[in-house]
């Protein structure tokens, strides 16, 4: 074998201390992040931020009716995180979306029914109900409706949602108000034409009646708010009735200056001036779709 030169012995020095430098600075500055307990935090907040995002980026996939997007991203999460809660209702709430109510009924039954491993949320407690109900699981699908309607019921006066917590509800019935509840106390999207539909399909609902009177209340349309707590009162015992009344007074106002009417409501209800009704869609007119 001939021997190397002088320069090509300094040439190979130099490559392997060329090769040194290369590896040696990436592990002396990235070593630390991996190979430490402060590398682990650093790397454990790096995949939440990725899962956080792609759940975002899931979720908006499926609002847009993407629901094969949606599921990609869920994957993406439950790749490395296969029990990250999020990511699995991601997956039930687009396979729901498909028409999958089998494969969403598993997901959903498990995180929330139970109410062990995941929250109270409103929506997934809704979505449950609703898929239970398309697996023919009507008594379930009541106890999702129920825990909304607890959750809403500080909101609201007890006398109107006692029935559905201490009675037996109509499923139907329990469904509109569990809807209706978080849709009107949050102003959802739609939520006056919604109200309309459910109050023309249970008028005689007092839960109904009452969310109507919150709505107007709002707009300070006290007098037309008056006369639905009375409806809502007629609905229940008297004793129940006269209590919703009472303290309807007390938290509504009654008294005040009513906008509707440009005139003042005494605390009997009585108005010094003739009113106009506020424009609502009318309840009393079947809603098509679309309107």
């Amino acid at each position: 074998m001939a021997k190397k030169t002088a320069e090509q012995l300094k040439r190979e020095i130099y490559i392997g201390i060329g090769y040194s430098v290369a590896i040696l600075i990436p592990v002396a500055v990235i070593g630390p992040i991996f190979f430490t307990s402060q590398g682990k935090d650093h790397r454990g907040a790096v995949l939440r931020w990725a899962n956080n995002s792609n759940l975002m980026r899931g979720s908006a996939a499926l609002e847009a009716g993407d629901t094969r997007r949606a599921k990609a991203y869920s994957q993406a999460v439950l790749q490395f995180a296969g029990t990250d809660n999020g990511a699995q209702l991601l997956m039930a709430d687009a396979l729901q979306a498909e028409g999958k109510s089998a494969r969403a009924y598993a997901i959903y039954h498990r995180l929330v029914y139970p109410n062990q491993t995941s929250s109270n949320d409103d929506e997934h407690l809704l979505r449950f109900g609703a898929v239970a109900e398309a697996v023919g699981k009507p008594k379930e699908a009541l106890v999702a409706y129920r825990r909304v309607i607890n959750n809403f019921s500080f909101y609201v006066d007890k006398e109107v949602v006692n029935p559905y917590l201490d009675g037996q509800p109509e499923l139907a019935d329990a469904r509109a108000v569990a809807n209706m509840m978080p849709a009107v106390l949050y102003k959802r999207k739609g939520y006056l034409l919604a109200l309309s539909k459910a109050l023309h399909q249970f008028p005689n609902d007092p839960c109904l009646h009452y969310l109507h009177a919150y709505i107007l209340s709002s707009f300070r349309h006290w007098g037309e708010a008056k006369e639905e707590i009375d409806r809502a009162a007629s609905e229940l015992s008297p004793e129940a009735g006269a209590r919703l009344q009472f303290a309807a007074g007390s938290r509504f106002g009654f008294d005040r200056l009513d906008h509707g009417s440009r005139g003042v409501i005494d605390k009997n209800g009585k108005f010094t001036v003739t009113r106009y009704k506020m424009a609502l869609p009318n309840r009393d007119v079947p809603i098509q779709e679309g309107r």
